[in-house]
């Protein structure tokens, strides 16, 4: 069962990564982790549209034809967490379970790409966690 499945919403977490800040191999592992998560092709190309600059209309496609998934370490979901600059600041232990709450859209990083893993959050942001995995 991948994420998608799972109910892991990669899209909310794509709102808050910019593709015109990513490298190649950054926003090739979020397409193939889109992919791995049971999303399709539009919507990596709808997100890579973002980049006017790089983007090039049915790329996406060409390259997701090319996955499949046949590395020793597959590119998941969670990979989209990797596209945040200080996402090495994150505790070992605790790397699964940010990048799951990303994955969900319950945590989502700042517009200038970071996590912010160190920092203590305000009652503001921890009202809006909750508001958005408790249904009120």
């Amino acid at each position: 069962m991948n994420t998608h499945e799972k109910g892991l919403d990669l899209l909310e977490a794509l709102e808050y990564i910019d593709p015109v800040v990513l490298d190649y191999d950054q926003w090739l592992a979020v397409g193939m982790g889109l992919k791995e998560a049971g999303y399709s092709a539009s919507v990596w190309e709808d997100w890579s549209r973002r980049d006017g600059r790089r983007f090039h209309s049915g790329e996406c496609q060409r390259k997701w034809n090319s996955f499949n998934g046949s590395t020793a370490e597959p590119v998941t979901g969670g990979t989209v967490l990797n596209t945040y600059r200080d996402q090495a600041q994150i505790a070992a232990h605790a790397r699964d379970s940010v990048a799951a709450l990303v994955s969900l859209g319950v945590v989502r990083g700042s517009s200038d790409m970071r996590i912010n893993p160190t920092r203590s959050i305000s009652r503001a942001e921890m009202a809006a966690i909750l508001h958005r995995v408790l249904p009120l």
